[in-house]
């Protein structure tokens, strides 16, 4: 993940844990906190941050944070 430095700020914010580290394996239940409202949250950061949007079906398939470091990689290549 080229993006995962970048990633790794937006999940320490919207998770207000400055010392939360990411692995691309990780999924939901690995970060106190992510419920769906906490995804939502993540996601429109992740499109702020990154100026990217994506479609309810890119989303679909995100299942760890490596998925979600990937799409970014290809929205950003695009």
């Amino acid at each position: 993940m080229k993006c995962q430095a970048v990633l790794r700020e937006v999940f320490q914010q919207v998770f207000a844990n400055p010392d939360l580290e990411i692995r691309p394996d990780m999924t939901p239940n690995d970060i106190d906190g992510w419920d769906s409202m906490a995804h939502v949250n993540l996601v429109a950061a992740i499109e702020l941050r990154f100026k990217v949007k994506f479609g309810s079906k890119e989303l679909r398939g995100v299942r760890t944070v490596g998925d979600l470091g990937r799409l970014i990689d290809g929205k950003l290549a695009q």
